[in-house]
Order: structure tokens, then sequence, then C-alpha cells
């Protein structure tokens, strides 16, 4: 493993790890907060060796250009936290209750997170984060539709079959066969440019559904700098905070 040391990345280190494993042909992941290289049981060692080392330094290279798409970035809320999403202001109030599972309702533009008792810190952690996004992006919906609805109006008349809001990991939005739009949630955090971005890249795909040449002529036609906005998300989406 000499050369191949772990990474740090705008303050996230990333670990090396090396398998060996049944396949055919040899690649490297990030999976979590690791690079995992994976090499053929049949290949010889000098061979193997070569290998590992430039699919770790192609995957170095990858997190340095673009560690927007690797960083770990969850929002975090907590209790007393004011946090605005799409320009609404939300308070989080977090209470315990006797009951196995958590919920979530809004009491005007107060949160309120309900979490049983006892629970471990990590894991009431986890829970806030998933019921805090569920609960703002049920109050958010309707002001991402209103946006939705004024761009496709604007630039598309497509016919469009609702939206969604999600905590994808790795993509930013999506358009189903049945132009369905979803978008992901800390685009409610991000700037609005680039949340208008996406939504224009999504709304073209109820017109195009590949990623052609057409495609991008159709984005390029209402955003002619789309390409700073792909930038910004692969680079610097790291920087979105709750």
């Amino acid at each position: 493993m000499e050369g191949r040391q772990p990474v740090e990345i705008n303050g996230q280190n990333f670990g090396v790890k090396l398998i060996r494993a049944k396949l055919r042909n040899s690649y490297a992941k990030i999976d979590g907060n690791c690079i995992v290289i994976k090499i053929p049981y049949g290949m010889d060692i000098t061979t193997s060796e070569k290998t590992a080392d430039e699919l770790y330094k192609r995957m170095v290279k990858a997190l340095q250009r673009a560690p927007g798409r690797f960083l770990e970035n969850r929002l975090e809320f907590h209790d007393g936290q004011v946090t605005r999403a799409l320009g609404r202001e939300f308070l989080i109030r977090i209470e315990p209750k006797n009951a196995k599972n958590g919920s979530v309702r809004l009491d005007g533009s107060t949160l309120v997170i309900k979490v049983p008792r006892n629970m471990e810190e990590r894991i009431e952690r986890e829970i806030v984060s998933k019921l805090a996004v569920k609960g703002i992006s049920r109050a958010i919906l309707p002001l991402v539709n209103a946006k939705i609805t004024a761009l496709n109006d604007a630039y598309f008349n497509s016919k469009l079959n609702g939206t969604r809001i999600n905590n994808s990991k790795r993509v930013w939005g999506s358009c189903s066969p049945e132009n369905v739009i979803t978008l992901n949630f800390k685009l409610l955090y991000s700037p609005p440019e680039i949340m208008d971005y996406v939504i224009i890249h999504e709304l073209c795909h109820t017109k195009i559904k590949s990623h052609s040449k057409r495609f991008w002529k159709a984005v390029a036609n209402v955003i002619p700098d789309y390409k700073e906005k792909k930038k910004w998300l692969r680079e610097s989406s790291y920087l979105i905070k709750s």
C-alpha cells in the first residue's frame, strides 16, 4: 500500500482499501469515507500493484476535481435551531415521547419533532434529521410546485404529473417517463440560481429524455451559463448548510 495513503479533501479524510475479488475487471469507487479498489484474484502481483496505483491516482484526482460529488453533506437539525428553506423560516423544537416511533408536525412556523425517550444520541440525530427533512419537504412542496410551474409555463408548456422531494446522496434531480419531477432536498438550501438550473435541467427532460447535444442546447437556451451551475454542484455543493 506504499504510495496509496489516506487522502484529506476539504477536512474530510478518505481511507484506502484494496480488495481482491472474483471479478473480470479492476475498478475503484468511493464508498462512504473510503477509496475502495477491487482487483481480480487471478491478476499477478506486479500487474495488480500497477493497476491499483493507477486506480488510486484516478480516484484522488476525481476527489480533488469534484469534491461536491463525494464529500459527506448531511444536513443536521437540532432543538432550538432556526432554519431557512427556500426563503421560509422554521424553528426546530424537539420533544421526547413515550412511543417506539418518532413523528413530526408543523405548528405555525415551528416544526415539532417528537422522538422516543432514552434514544442513543447517534440514533436520535438520525431520526431528527429524517423527520426534519420530511416535515420541511411537506411544508415547502407547494412553493416548489409553484416555482416548477412558473418555469414550465415560461419555457416548456409540458404536461407535468407531480413533484417530489427526496434526500438522495448523489442525484440532484430526475424526471420520470411520466414527467414526475423529483428534486434533492438540499436544493432548498442552495443558491436560488442553482435550484433553478436543476429544475430547468429536469424540465428539458420532459422534451428530450437523453443527454444529447440537442438536450444541452435546450438547457443553454434558457440558462446560457449552465456549465457554471454544473461546476458549482460538482465542486462546491458540500458547502450547503441547514
